[in-house]
């Protein structure tokens, strides 16, 4: 939403954008601007604005009726990065969209990111009687999406993505109670710098915000494991499997955790939707509905799997999230048990013989404070057999690389930035 700060009566304006009149007076003096005339003395009122959805958004002002010239410009905090500006680009006046010497309007086109807060400034003088106050008009565009971009997979086809929990990679590695574990990194390829979260001054916990990370690049706004219909849970933006749903690669998510024939999206705890993050997704549970059959036909039991594998009827895109009992949760040992018997079909299969990926990571580490690296094993006929790197790696690269890897762009949030996992893997194994 957009809330104006040290300024009194104005409206919110929802976080889809809306239309705002106010003026300067009483606003508070910040320095600095892009305007063509100086306006160090003038006061600005600052809005805080933080989109819901990711795109291109449009800002403009205007003075209906009034002859104060408006500035206006962007930060990333109110003494922050200027993000953009502009000065007399009109907005408004006419209506026809043209210059108005008696409204004076400026403009911003600009890409915003959901979820990111950005500080909007309305500044400006009266430049028919010299002083420095006036009233205005702000309207926010709702922010148009990007266009989503699909390039049919020219490497791997088939990926599925292990979820285990809550180890630090220094507890994993050369651990003698993980021989399993330990005996892929000779097969595979495995990350030794894949951060934890930061989040502030410590990491992101617990699972559930984790998850969702990997699918959106960005914080989902939450911090415990409750169910997706709890207020403030269910995510609306652009994500990794709503972009593989809309160019119709399949995706399904096996787990532990998942009832039958049930939307999960009112099951909560360590073991119920933190480790189901489909089911956080409005897109993909018809709004929350719990009898919504697209999104029960993506949550299957795991008790599926091994008949889906063998039938070769896993999806492309095939999540599998465990229990606190076989996840490592509570004993990193059940895990590296629980792995040495359900892995070994799978890396045989065709299924990943045949272009095929399987990548192992862990969700969380168990510091609270120094976010250590936590684990990421690639295993493929592709992967780099027995190498590592220290590339700086997090939940970002793993989004990233399945968006390369499946082809779908725009990247995600933090995606943009992140590295993948190209190192790890023999060249083209995704183009």
């Amino acid at each position: 939403m957009l809330v104006a700060l040290f300024l009194v009566a104005q409206a919110a304006i929802p976080a889809g954008g809306g239309i705002v009149s106010g003026t300067t007076s009483g606003g508070s003096n910040y320095s600095g601007s892009c305007a063509a005339n100086p306006t160090a003395n003038s006061p600005e009122v600052v809005f805080s604005w933080t989109p819901s959805a990711s795109g291109t958004a449009t800002l403009y002002t205007c003075s209906p009726n009034t002859k104060f010239d408006t500035v206006l410009y962007v930060r990333s905090s109110l003494y922050g990065s200027e993000l953009a500006c502009n000065d007399d680009t009109s907005g408004c006046g006419t209506g026809d969209g043209s210059y108005n010497a008696d409204h004076h309007g400026s403009k911003i086109t600009m890409s915003v990111t959901a979820g990111q807060t950005y500080y909007v400034f309305v500044d400006g003088y009266a430049w028919s009687s010299g002083g420095n106050l006036g009233a205005f008009q702000l309207t926010v565009s709702p922010p148009t999406p990007p266009s989503l971009s699909y390039t049919p997979p020219a490497g791997l086809q088939n990926v599925f993505v292990i979820w285990m929990e809550n180890a630090d990679w220094s507890s994993i590695k050369g651990n003698p109670s993980l021989p399993y574990i330990n005996s892929l990194l000779s097969s595979g390829a495995h990350a030794e710098s894949y951060q934890q979260l930061p989040d502030g001054g410590s990491c992101l916990h617990p699972s559930a915000p984790n998850y969702l990370y990997a699918e959106t690049g960005q914080d989902p706004g939450f911090r415990d494991n409750y169910a997706p219909n709890t207020s403030g849970h269910l995510q609306s933006g652009d994500h990794l499997s709503g972009y593989l749903k809309r160019v119709g690669i399949s995706v399904r998510n096996y787990s532990q955790s998942v009832p039958s024939g049930i939307c999960p999206v009112d099951q909560s705890g360590n073991g119920g939707a933190a480790v189901l993050p489909l089911s956080y997704f409005a897109d993909l549970t018809g709004n929350g509905s719990a009898s919504d059959a697209g999104c029960i036909a993506r949550h299957v039991p795991l008790s599926q799997f091994s008949t889906d594998l063998a039938a070769g009827l896993t999806p492309r895109y095939s999540l599998i999230t465990l229990d606190d009992a076989h996840s490592g949760h509570d004993n990193l040992a059940a895990g590296d048990s629980f792995l040495s018997g359900f892995l070994p079909p799978i890396l045989s299969s065709p299924q990943v013989q045949n272009n095929g990926a399987v990548f192992i990571v862990w969700d969380e580490g168990t510091s609270s404070s120094g976010c250590a690296p936590i684990g990421l094993i690639a295993l493929s006929p592709l992967a780099k057999a027995g190498y590592s790197n220290t590339v700086p790696y997090s939940h970002a690269s793993l989004l990233r690389t399945m968006q390369a890897i499946f082809g779908v762009k725009p990247y995600l949030g933090a995606a943009a930035s992140a590295n993948d996992f190209s190192d790890l893997f023999q060249a083209g194994a995704w183009k």
